[in-house]
């Protein structure tokens, strides 16, 4: 895969606001050079992979269904960035990294804000904090994470991801959590997870 890289070279600061002596220049088209190379790198990924993409045409269907949201959001990026770059021949890109980029973009058009922000959020949260953040909320013990709001099943993955952060998580004793249960049955308006007593 060959690369033909901008004509025009200009240059990108780099170094810390502590430094104030000599700073380091990296010249900006090799930046946008492995940009360009990263995205890239993810589209033949895209292209090798036999569920997601057959004879060159992408599967809509199978990447929806295969590829969580964060990583759709990733090769959506990398697909938007081909698509820039693209523009005006500047860069020698592929044309069939180009093609795929766009199949790519038409496929994702209804979510592709969403996704991009599911990118940006990063692997979803996997309950990763340590013991003194497992202690109960309420009353100090022992506990597990619940999520407060849970997806409703009729909402789409590319929706869905926000209420797996750990923001929508509270530490809760199992106790507690049978307690609002109940309370829920009796006063179902009350949001009783975090007003226990």
């Amino acid at each position: 895969m060959a690369l033909i890289a901008a004509g025009h070279s200009a240059t990108f600061p780099v170094g810390s606001s502590i430094t104030l002596g000599n700073r380091d220049e990296v010249p900006l088209d090799r930046l946008l050079l492995r940009s360009l190379g990263d995205s890239l790198d993810l589209m033949r990924h895209v292209v090798e992979s036999s569920t997601i993409c057959q004879g060159g045409r992408l599967i809509p269907e199978a990447l929806h269904k295969r590829i969580p949201a964060w990583e759709r959001g990733q090769i959506v990026n990398s697909a938007a960035y081909i698509k820039e770059m693209s523009v005006d021949g500047k860069w020698g890109i592929p044309r069939g990294a180009i093609v795929i980029a766009r199949q790519i973009l038409v496929a994702e058009a209804a979510y592709q804000e969403e996704l991009e922000a599911a990118s940006l959020a990063g692997v979803p949260w996997r309950e990763t904090f340590n013991a003194t953040q497992k202690q109960c909320m309420r009353c100090g013990g022992k506990s597990s994470w619940r999520f407060v709001l849970k997806p409703p099943p009729n909402m789409s993955q590319e929706m869905a991801w926000r209420l797996a952060r750990p923001e929508n998580a509270v530490p809760i004793l199992s106790a507690l959590r049978r307690c609002c249960k109940d309370r829920k049955r009796r006063n179902p308006l009350r949001p009783c997870l975090g007003f226990v007593g």
